[in-house]
């Protein structure tokens, strides 16, 4: 109260002074510009100069609020399209997960208009469009995808793989993963494209990247397993072709008795055989490769001997192993060599196949009862 007082007082005094001023002199003000002049006293001039600042002061202080209204106004029509788009993209999505694709293809449209990340409203909506066989829709979907936003040219690319992948359109497939890296997805697709092509060179191209993608070691082995035993299958490779392949595997693999197998079967070369199944039995004793061992041919006989025998110290209970002494002394055309190792192979383990074995050569000798006695033993 008192400080509205005092300022009060200072206005009546700065007023009486000021009019006591104007009425000792009221001055003059002569202003010529080109033939015009204008006349005027000093006060009147000096209270036109103040009303004239004041009322561009205050219209620039008007003219600042109504601009910053229509700033107002547009971001609050921005914010507007913003929400309504998020609105149509969570509705866009959820007919999505329904299955109810026209109407989820229609709203992830609508909804990528306004949005700030509108590439997963065209992803999602090429999905839609192919879902519903729409071709030409779905790979424009994709283009704005990829145009809108750049960054998302491997989820586009994945998106479109997966597509092709699930109407049985293997080769784009494998196309679109192409420059898309080695990520655990984009291996899987390409696993999966490639077992559909039987390309086992593709896959066996692949196995490093599915050893790291893979979920499963028993699934990861059971695949690696069916690509060599299909690579070594193809035809024609040469034994060097074959070797080449077979290095390439796997440890694991390698010493699978069944893939060996396939191997051997497949060498034209005798001693290629002998070695791969000598040096998978250093580190892995497998009945079947052992009988194995004692039915290759004849080039390897003496090596396979000495090696064979040598295994007894530490396999001399072994069924198969005097299967394959059995196999290799009858190749030498020592029978009863042979049939003493085939009666060892069947008191250890009976039912194995050293009772056909002895009772052809019991047959082959004329003793038809014994060759029977072995016959039942199997």
């Amino acid at each position: 109260m008192k400080r509205s007082l005092f300022a009060l007082l200072v206005v009546a005094v700065a007023a009486i002074w000021l009019g006591t001023l104007v009425a000792r002199d009221p001055g003059y003000v002569l202003i010529a510009y080109g033939g015009a002049t204008i006349q005027t006293g000093l006060w009147v001039f000096l209270a036109l100069v103040v009303v004239s600042a004041l009322v561009m002061y205050y219209s620039w202080r008007l003219l600042k609020r109504l601009l910053m209204t229509t700033g107002y106004i547009r971001a609050w029509r921005d914010e507007r399209q913003k929400n309504k788009s998020s609105e149509h993209t969570i509705r866009g999505l959820t007919f999505f997960q329904e299955g109810d694709m026209e109407r989820a293809e229609r709203f992830l449209l609508s909804g990528a208009v306004h949005s700030e990340r509108p590439a997963i409203n065209y992803l999602y909506a090429a999905r839609a469009a192919d879902a519903l066989g729409r071709p030409e829709q779905r790979e424009e979907c994709l283009r704005k995808a990829r145009e809108k936003d750049p960054e998302t040219g491997g989820a586009v690319a994945i998106a479109s793989a997966e597509m092709a992948l699930a109407r049985h359109d293997y080769e784009a497939c494998i196309a679109y993963l192409k420059d898309a890296g080695t990520s655990d997805v984009v291996v899987r697709l390409r696993c999966e494209a490639m077992l559909a092509r039987r390309d086992w060179q593709g896959l066996m191209d692949l196995l490093p990247h599915l050893k790291k993608a893979a979920r499963d070691e028993a699934e990861l082995f059971a695949l690696q397993k069916r690509i060599a035993i299909e690579r070594l299958s193809e035809t024609p490779v040469t034994d060097e072709g074959l070797g080449i392949i077979y290095k390439k595997l796997p440890d694991a693999v390698a010493r699978d008795p069944q893939v060996v197998t396939r191997y051997c079967e497949r060498l034209t070369g005798e001693a290629a055989a002998e070695a791969a199944i000598r040096g998978c039995l250093k580190n892995q004793w497998i009945p079947e490769l052992v009988e194995r061992y004692g039915e290759l041919g004849a080039t390897t006989l003496s090596r396979r001997i000495k090696t064979a025998e040598g295994w007894q110290s530490k396999h001399g209970d072994d069924a198969a192993l005097h299967f394959c002494l059995g196999a290799l002394y009858e190749l030498q055309g020592e029978k009863d060599k042979a049939m003493t190792a085939y009666k060892q192979s069947l008191d250890i383990a009976p039912g194995t196949r050293a009772g056909h074995r002895l009772g052809r050569l019991a047959a082959f000798d004329g003793d038809y009862k014994q060759a029977t006695e072995y016959l039942l033993r199997t």
